[in-house]
């Protein structure tokens, strides 16, 4: 697992570098992909990838893009095309499907993936957005932290406790003998105990916790 980490990183180092001599810039990335911090199991998350259409024109490539791709680099080192869309594409308020173009702003197209992630399939891998440009130096990308090594939380519920209080009221029996001369006369008040019990419900908080 850490050579496979190690590798990718290398590769990362040895592309931005060798993009920086070819063309002088770097972190101007033309595909941006963005994913949440943390995925949570089971649930649908939004991938969102921002693609600049006038740096992809001026890049040179050989044949033009047709088509954005939403894919997956497993922690083993397999990759898996999780959706395609057409490129540029047409833009709406909701993608068709789970992926699609979403808007376009200022010469900015922004797709949209809905991804549910699966702890057993996709925990440790990375998420990107691509298009098939094969231009030399290649696009320059960039993807949000939460995209690579990609880390899955499932929702832990924890059971409510219950704390009880108990107040008691007790009222003292009072006993009064008195005597007369025809005899003895005894007055006795009752013993009455009252007991008043409270019960008050602590629900503890939902958490998400990594999945180990």
């Amino acid at each position: 697992m850490d050579f496979v980490r190690k590798v990718k990183t290398c590769v990362l180092i040895v592309y931005y570098c060798s993009h920086y001599l070819l063309t002088g810039v770097i972190g101007q990335a033309v595909i941006t992909t963005v994913c949440p911090e943390r995925f949570p199991q089971g649930v649908v998350s939004t991938v969102t990838c921002h693609i600049d259409r006038a740096a992809v024109t001026s890049a040179g490539c050989p044949v033009q893009p047709s088509t954005v791709v939403f894919g997956l680099l497993k922690s083993a080192g397999e990759f898996d095309t999780l959706c395609s869309t057409s490129y540029p594409g047409s833009c709406s308020s909701a993608s068709d499907g789970n992926c699609g173009c979403v808007s376009s702003v200022g010469g900015t197209n922004t797709y949209q993936l809905l991804f549910t992630a699966n702890e057993n399939e996709h925990r440790g891998g990375s998420l990107s957005c691509s298009i098939n440009c094969a231009s030399v130096p290649p696009l320059s990308t960039n993807v949000t932290a939460g995209c690579q090594s990609i880390t899955v939380v499932t929702t832990t519920t924890t059971k409510e406790t219950t704390a009880t209080t108990e107040k008691v009221i007790t009222t003292v029996t009072t006993t009064t003998t008195a005597r007369t001369a025809n005899g003895t006369t005894t007055t006795t008040e009752m013993n009455t105990t009252t007991i008043v019990t409270t019960t008050t419900v602590l629900p503890e908080p939902l958490q998400l916790e990594p999945v180990v």
